[in-house]
């Protein structure tokens, strides 16, 4: 039943995995060159994903939507009420509205890039309405925030992104092996560890032997005297 459970949770999140709306990054393969280290790119937003992270329309369909992860401000995770209100601070702010970016670097399927918003930074538009920054990797550098690096600084955002990359069959087939590897630990853990006590039988008490003679060694015993035998009268 819980294997059942897991298997239609893999195949509902790969399911929303297909459905991601910016494609103009594939999950595997190059980056457009127009998407490189240094170029620039614009268009009006037509997503908000998170509170750091939005959709750029760069063309026409969604093969051309970039998606964006700011480099100049960190929002808290969208699992926390910090993070859902930066999440509608940014919506407030750009949706519909047209962005002008320098992209940095790739960050699984999305870039990682600087915008400006009528020629003023967005993280500095973001802070000035009142977007708390946060999140799992989080330093402030300068009143800004940068991309995780590192091991062990993978946040949920970019483990889900990563997940993202995987075909919906080998998401599900991994989801059910940890499902079954689950249920198999919670029986394992569900069975008692001790044996149960058992009745033994007690050895019967040794009978109660008789005590040794106190006393000199049976060497050293002064023997009693022996009587004379009586003499016989002569005829």
């Amino acid at each position: 039943m819980a294997a059942a459970t897991v298997f239609l949770a893999g195949l509902s999140w790969s399911g929303a995995a297909a459905a991601d709306p910016c494609l103009a990054v594939p999950d595997q393969g190059p980056t457009p060159a127009y998407l490189s280290p240094g170029s620039s790119f614009s268009g009006p937003v037509v997503e908000v994903i998170d509170g750091d992270g939005l959709c750029v329309n760069t063309g026409g369909g969604p093969s051309d939507w970039v998606e964006v992860r700011l480099a100049d401000f960190y929002a808290p995770e969208l699992s926390t009420p910090e993070g859902r209100v930066a999440k509608r601070t940014l919506e407030t702010a750009s949706l519909g509205r047209r962005l002008d970016c320098v992209a940095e670097h790739r960050s699984y399927d999305r870039i990682v890039a600087r915008c400006r918003l009528n020629g003023r930074p967005l993280g500095d538009l973001l802070r000035q309405d009142g977007a708390a920054e946060g999140g799992n990797a989080y330093e402030p550098i300068a009143g800004a925030a940068r991309e995780p690096t590192g091991p062990g600084r993978a946040t949920a955002r970019e483990t889900w992104a990563l997940l993202r990359t995987l075909p919906a069959e080998v998401l599900a087939a991994v989801l059910v092996v940890l499902g079954i590897a689950l249920v198999l630990i919670w029986r394992a853990l569900g069975r008692p560890t001790h044996r149960p006590a058992t009745t033994r039988q007690r050895r019967p008490a040794p009978a109660a032997r008789r005590p040794k003679p106190v006393g000199p060694p049976a060497a050293n015993r002064t023997k009693p005297p022996r009587k004379p035998a009586p003499r016989r009268r002569q005829r």
